[in-house]
């Protein structure tokens, strides 16, 4: 039998691991001005395009519909390998740094090959580069 308390029944095929990053309210969002909270997520979409265009961040988006219950700002898909890199990756971010955003990472996993990131840098749609498309 596999790990007892980690999660994952014991498959008989590959997994893939992406480590999740979950954007929630930071401690200061109630408090910002709109226009530093503007500013703030104009520079944390410049750093998530960073990150993808260096290869660590595969994709990223915010929550439509968000629930007050399960209040996820947004989420990033890494597959680093790392949680702690991932975690300092987040603690970088501008919009955690101003205390906009919290983050907090967990390990998603799943059979190989039944999630993939196209639009990853250097994919059909590269984000980083708007006009290139």
């Amino acid at each position: 039998m596999g790990e007892e308390h980690s999660g994952v029944p014991e498959v008989n095929f590959e997994l893939d691991r992406f480590e999740v990053l979950i954007l929630r309210d930071g401690p200061r969002a109630g408090e910002l001005d709109q226009s530093i909270v503007k500013q703030l997520q104009a520079e944390h979409i410049r750093y998530l395009f960073g990150l993808q265009a260096a290869g660590k961040l595969l994709a990223a988006g915010a929550i439509e519909n968000r629930s007050p219950d399960l209040r996820i700002n947004g989420l990033g898909f890494f597959q680093l390998g790392s949680i702690e890199e991932v975690r300092q990756l987040a603690e970088r971010d501008p919009s955690v740094q101003a205390g906009l955003d919290s983050a907090e990472i967990l390990v998603f996993i799943c059979p190989k090959g039944a999630l993939a990131f196209p639009q990853a840098a250097g994919g059909p749609l590269d984000i980083t580069n708007p006009g290139k498309n």
